[in-house]
């Protein structure tokens, strides 16, 4: 039931407000942009959208934060995986 709330309108012009902006050069320039783009990712994949979360797993770079990826299991784990099927769909 949770993974049906990406799918919602409201949020998921969010997502695509975000995905737009956020991956821009210095568009988050605080101290947790990282957590927030590990957030984008978690959403855009949890809502099926792989292929447009490929350019946020590229601005995270590879830093993993736990949270939100925790809630699939190891976080790590949960972060690849999510990764790989974003690079499969481009």
């Amino acid at each position: 039931m949770a993974r049906n709330y990406w799918t919602h309108i409201h949020v998921a012009q969010t997502l695509d407000r975000a995905s737009r902006h956020w991956t821009q050069p210095s568009f988050l320039n605080h101290a947790a942009a990282l957590a927030d783009l590990n957030t984008l990712a978690y959403a855009l994949t949890s809502a099926g959208r792989d292929r447009e979360a490929l350019p946020v797993f590229r601005a995270i770079g590879g830093v993993v934060t736990i949270w939100p990826w925790r809630f699939e299991g190891d976080p790590l784990i949960a972060f690849q995986r999510a990764r790989s099927r974003a690079e499969a769909g481009q």
